[in-house]
């Protein structure tokens, strides 16, 4: 599956839709922590301010949720839950088309 090297998790990429405060403090902490590369997690957000601080420390920037969805292993909705209808429909067939039947997801804030 995933081969663990040191600190870092390799072959996978760790996506978030949704990069406000509660994002940017686990971003910055997996890179801190040099448990994944920067290059290895991708955001997506409509802030193009976030957008530009991540693309300055090296994490990947998608133009959509539905671009970041189709290149990630992992995608984490940090997103408001007034916000996670819209998201959803948007990843729908990104995610879908991954995951195995009955595959469980997990909410938590």
């Amino acid at each position: 599956m995933y081969k663990k090297e040191g600190n870092r998790v390799e072959n996978t990429v760790l996506g978030f839709i949704g990069a406000g405060n509660m994002a940017t403090a686990i971003i910055n902490g997996i890179v801190s922590t040099e448990t994944m590369r920067p290059s290895q997690i991708a955001v997506f957000d409509v802030n193009e301010e976030k957008c530009a601080y991540f693309k300055q420390i090296g994490v990947q920037v998608a133009s959509s949720a539905s671009e970041l969805a189709s290149a990630c292993s992992i995608i984490v909705l940090a997103v408001k839950p007034q916000n996670f209808e819209e998201v959803l429909t948007e990843i729908k067939e990104q995610v879908t088309e991954q995951l195995p039947t009955k595959t469980g997801i997990l909410r938590f804030m």
